[in-house]
C-alpha cells in the first residue's frame, strides 16, 4: 500500500502587516514507483471547525497580509491512489501591526 510521509510540516511564524505569507509543505508517496499524485487542500480554523482555503498546491501563499489573516493553518495531503489521508502540524499565524 502506499504511504504518504510529511518531509516539511508549515511553520508557525510572525508576518507583519501588509506584508507576504508563505506556508510550506512537502510530501512524498512511498512507494514512489506508482505514480501517485499527491493532493494538496489547505485549511484555516474558524472557531471549532477546518475551513478549506487556497488551492491545490504544497505551498499556500497570501500576496498582501491582514489581521484577518492570522490564525491556525494546516494541510491535508491525499494521493490519487488512495493512500491513507495525512494532516499536517497545525502552523499559527500571528500579524503584527
Amino acid at each position: 500500500s502506499v504511504l504518504i510521509t510529511i518531509n516539511t510540516q508549515p511553520l508557525t511564524q510572525a508576518v507583519a502587516d501588509g506584508a507576504v505569507l508563505s506556508l510550506v509543505a512537502d510530501a512524498i508517496a512511498t512507494p514512489p514507483g506508482d505514480a501517485s499524485v499527491l493532493t494538496y487542500q489547505w485549511q484555516k480554523k474558524s472557531g471549532r471547525r477546518w475551513v478549506n482555503v487556497g488551492v491545490d498546491t504544497p505551498t499556500y501563499d497570501v500576496a498582501v497580509v491582514t489581521t484577518d489573516d492570522a490564525g491556525d493553518y494546516r494541510v491535508k495531503i491525499n494521493s490519487t491512489n488512495g493512500a491513507s489521508e495525512v494532516i499536517s502540524d497545525t502552523a499559527t499565524v500571528t500579524v503584527t501591526v
